[in-house]
């Protein structure tokens, strides 16, 4: 049943580049996973390549550029680490899928690990696996985007800026909204509104990240100054790499822009992202403590992933920490993950910085972190990330009353459920 990559070659290279399908690759060393992988990625309309020797995976990625890589992560020949890294160097440019046997934890840093390496990580799936769960897996996969609809998107006005309530878990503030997160939505004319998550990869590989940075940072602002009457201590996140909030024009750049609008700098939280290592941290420790000092606050997003550590902590001026939604997950689940998030919190209260969780999306987790002393959070518990001017009808502006419950946010998000 399975082809020989030269006869899949020659089909391939028969079709019309007009007609033709997305293309998968798998890689494993079980023939019945091969075999199974090929009957429903023909099912969910993919040319299918099956490898059984991950060895000969970068040439065929050359070949037959696919849009869909699945692999094992324990193979004879080489591991699915090695893989990875490989996938990584090469430039690979599909979604990729990890399927393995392996204990969820080790699945959770494998996707990690992918995603260090600039890969579109997909979610993992555990084996064994139904047809139907793969099914499910190949058919969001199919969705990918062309890089040139992306840049089409950018310049028609086709993407929008949404905030998602930060709420307090201090003891007695009954979830006050707090502050917000600015997320960016794609107001598709074709698959609806898709969320950061369905294309940010896109946007980082593309060298777009400066331009939607851009984009961002001025609808905040813009946003902001309509509503009139926030509390000095609301703070809305905006989402910057390091190499742009360590710029070293960034923050006169910044002040400029709130003063035009008329914005207090305290209504702005920059949530600094680190997906590459801080190149010259004289100067980025220049430029954050300057923002710092002109009020803005500078929040270490996703604590504890990627190049944020305890050393950039120690050295930059930051006024909170968010612990990524991955810990939150596994709070209730696994012990490790809830030993870590309370060492974070209760480094945070040390320091006298705030701190945020991100992806709350259980009551128990939220009773958890308020156990912990976590002092804010967020999440689909709270409330999804909903348009402007929802958002200004959930703060309440009008009256300046800035603490709702959790009701009504909860049927102004109704209407965006999967957003």
């Amino acid at each position: 049943m399975r082809q020989d990559i030269e006869a899949a070659f020659s089909a391939l290279e028969g079709e019309s580049s007009s007609g033709a399908r997305p293309r998968l690759i798998a890689v494993d060393d079980d023939p019945t996973i091969l075999d199974v992988i090929e009957v429903v990625g023909n099912e969910a309309g993919y040319d299918v390549l099956l490898l059984s020797d991950p060895g000969e995976l970068l040439a065929a990625l050359e070949r037959f550029r696919p849009q869909v890589i699945i692999s094992d992560l324990m193979m004879p020949n080489m591991d699915g680490v090695t893989l990875l890294r490989n996938l990584g160097a090469a430039g690979a440019r599909c979604s990729v899928i990890v399927a393995s046997a392996a204990d969820p934890k080790t699945l959770t840093a494998a996707v990690r690990l992918g995603g260090g390496y600039g890969l579109d990580m997909a979610p993992p799936m555990h084996k064994p696996f139904t047809a139907t769960i793969l099914h499910e897996a190949l058919t969001r996969s199919r969705g990918a985007i062309p890089a040139a609809e992306l840049r089409q998107a950018l310049t028609n006005g086709e993407l929008e800026v949404w905030y998602q309530p930060k709420v307090s878990l201090r003891p007695n503030d009954r979830d006050k909204t707090v502050g917000a997160e600015a997320l960016v939505r794609w107001r598709h004319p074709e698959r609806g509104i898709l969320p950061a998550e369905r294309f940010i990869g896109l946007i980082e590989s593309e060298g777009m990240i400066a331009s939607l940075s851009s984009f961002v940072l001025a609808h905040v602002i813009h946003d902001l100054g309509q509503w009139s009457g926030l509390p000095s201590k609301f703070a809305v996140g905006v989402n910057l790499p390091a190499s742009i909030v360590c710029e070293i024009n960034f923050p006169d750049q910044l002040a400029d822009m709130l003063a035009k609008a008329g914005v207090a700098p305290s209504n702005v939280m920059i949530e600094v992202t680190e997906r590459e290592a801080i190149a010259d941290h004289t100067v980025a420790i220049d430029s954050m403590t300057r923002l710092r000092l002109k009020g803005v606050g500078l929040s270490m997003d996703d604590f504890g992933l990627g190049h944020s550590s305890l050393a950039e902590l120690y050295r930059m001026p930051f006024s909170e920490v968010k612990i990524d939604a991955s810990f939150i997950r596994d709070l209730t689940l696994f012990p490790d993950a809830r030993k870590i998030i309370k060492s974070v919190i209760d480094l945070s209260r040390e320091l006298g910085i705030e701190c945020c969780a991100e992806g709350i999306e259980t009551q128990l987790q939220a009773i958890a972190l308020k156990a912990l002393g976590c002092s804010k959070g967020q999440g689909h518990l709270f409330g999804r990330a909903i348009p402007p001017q929802h958002f200004e009808a959930l703060l309440g502006v009008d009256t300046g009353a800035v603490d709702q419950n959790a009701q009504q946010r909860d049927s102004l998000a109704g209407a965006y459920r999967g957003s």
